[in-house]
């Protein structure tokens, strides 16, 4: 489904809608606070790119997440205000003690040094693409080895939403 609000893009993909129709079916309230949560983060973007007079072009709702594309020419400090504020968004309903656990994993993952999530995105701005890749590559070996090691489903599925999200990225 593809519609627009003042000229923003916004798609949402049927694989998102399966997620909020199971959740409803099986009233999984965690689920639908995962989503609420990861909204707020990404309207955390939303309000730093505006703020320094960028525009969203396209927000796009999918199994993988909730993304935030644009193309405004941002000024490199504005940029990393700009990656950081979805984290910083988590970190305060954290430190706020709001659905903790929650925001702790939406901090944890989107964080991390991997491309193309927001830490990576920021570890792009200050180091060059070759040691970007290597640094990435070594996160998801390390919480791929985490996972086996500990027999962690919960490592098991961060990797792979950052494998298949880092694929998605990359095909677009």
């Amino acid at each position: 489904m593809v519609f627009y609000i003042n000229k923003t893009k916004f798609t949402i993909e049927f694989s998102f809608i399966l997620i909020i129709a199971f959740s409803m079916l099986f009233s999984s309230q965690r689920v639908l606070n995962i989503i609420l949560f990861a909204s707020l983060h990404e309207a955390g973007h939303i309000a730093a790119l505006y703020l320094f007079g960028g525009k969203a072009e396209e927000i796009r709702l999918a199994f993988y997440g909730i993304g935030l594309k644009h193309s405004s020419d941002l000024k490199h400090y504005q940029e990393l205000i700009f990656l950081l504020s979805g984290i910083i968004v988590n970190l305060t309903f954290l430190a706020l003690g709001i659905h903790k656990d929650i925001n702790l994993v939406l901090f944890i993952i989107n964080a991390l040094p991997v491309y193309p999530l927001d830490g990576g995105r920021a570890l792009s701005l200050v180091l060059p693409y070759k040691a970007c890749k290597i640094i990435s590559i070594f996160t998801v070996t390390a919480i791929i080895l985490y996972a086996v090691i500990t027999m962690n489903i919960s490592a098991f599925l961060i990797a792979a939403y950052i494998i298949i999200f880092s694929l998605k990225e990359e095909i677009r």
